[in-house]
Parts: C-alpha cells; sequence; structure tokens
C-alpha cells in the first residue's frame, strides 16, 4: 500500500461552477484582481446572452472559452477579430 502525503491545501474542493461563481462575485469590488474582473464581465454577458442559446450552442461556448484560454490569438482569427 502507497502512503500518500497530507495536502497543505486546506481551501474546500469546490466545483468548477463553484469556482466561478466565487471569482465573479468577486469581480464587483474594485480590489478585485483581473481574472476575478474578467470572470464578473463574462458573468454579466452569459446574463443577458445565454438565455437566446440552446444547450449545443452552451457546451460550444465553454469548448470554445477552453480554447481561447490557451490560444486567445487562434480564437480571434477564428472569429475574423486579427
Amino acid at each position: 500500500m502507497t502512503a500518500v502525503a497530507p495536502t497543505l491545501d486546506r481551501t474546500p474542493r469546490l466545483t468548477p461552477l463553484d469556482h466561478f461563481m466565487r471569482l465573479a462575485d468577486r469581480g464587483r469590488f474594485p480590489c478585485a484582481s483581473g481574472g476575478e474582473k474578467r470572470a464578473y464581465r463574462i458573468a454579466q454577458v452569459l446574463c443577458e446572452e445565454a438565455p437566446g442559446l440552446d444547450h449545443r450552442a452552451l457546451t460550444g461556448l465553454a469548448a470554445f472559452a477552453l480554447a481561447a484560454s490557451t490560444h486567445p490569438q487562434a480564437a480571434k482569427e477564428a472569429l475574423g477579430l486579427d
């Protein structure tokens, strides 16, 4: 049997949704980090625009967001923004 070292991380394990919501909630405040502010702005746009999208489009949105986070230039080019 392999021993596992205890973790020093004392924060509770959050689901991805809970993590995003925590960032977005903190993004409302002037002292928010850059990532928190971005999460808040994204959440604002989604509250306005997501109701018009079907489940497949929302799934695609999540995939696009992941791709854009690692390859922002390629994402911009795919949309004709560059």
